[in-house]
C-alpha cells in the first residue's frame, strides 16, 4: 500500500506506531516499526482528512476539512464519535467547524482544533465538552455565546 498525499502525522501513545493522514486517499494509515502499513481506515469515512493527534489514553482524533468534523477513534481505530453539525454542513457555533485542519493536545489534555474556515481555534475536552474558542471576536463570539 502506498501513501498518496500524506498531510499530517502523529505517534500512538506508546510510540510504536505512526499514524499518517492521507488526504488524497481519504484515509488514516497506521504504520508499525517495521515500516509497513499495519492498518488503515477511511474510504467513505473521510472526505478531506487534514490533521491527527493521539491522547494519553491512545484515542485518535482526526479533523476532516471536507466533512467539517472532528472524529474520535479508539486505540484500535474503531469509531467512538464525532463533533460538528448534523450532516456535513459547516457551522459557526460551539463544536461546529468550517474546514478544521490542525489538531493537537494542550498541557491540560484538551484538544486544540484549528477551525481554519472560521478563522479561529476551539478548545475541546477529549470527551467532547466545549471549553472555549479563540481568535477574532467576530468568529469567536457565536461559539462562546452557546455556552
Amino acid at each position: 500500500d502506498v501513501l498518496r498525499r500524506p498531510v499530517d502525522l502523529a505517534f500512538t501513545k506508546d510510540g510504536s506506531r505512526l499514524l499518517v493522514v492521507d488526504e488524497l486517499a481519504r484515509r488514516l494509515v497506521m504504520i508499525g516499526t517495521e515500516v509497513r502499513i499495519q492498518g488503515s481506515m477511511g474510504g467513505d469515512a473521510f472526505v478531506r482528512p487534514a490533521g491527527s493527534c493521539v491522547d494519553g489514553d491512545g484515542n485518535v482524533f482526526v479533523s476532516d476539512a471536507g466533512r467539517h468534523k472532528v472524529f474520535k477513534f479508539g486505540p484500535d481505530l474503531k469509531p467512538i464519535g464525532s463533533w460538528g453539525r448534523e450532516g456535513d454542513a459547516p457551522g459557526l457555533g460551539a463544536l461546529e467547524f468550517y474546514k478544521p485542519t490542525g489538531i493537537t493536545l494542550n498541557g491540560d489534555g484538551d484538544l486544540v482544533i484549528l477551525d481554519y474556515g472560521n478563522h479561529r481555534g476551539q478548545i475541546v475536552s477529549p470527551a467532547g465538552e466545549f471549553r472555549r474558542a479563540f481568535g477574532p471576536r467576530l468568529f469567536v463570539r457565536p461559539a462562546n455565546r452557546d455556552q
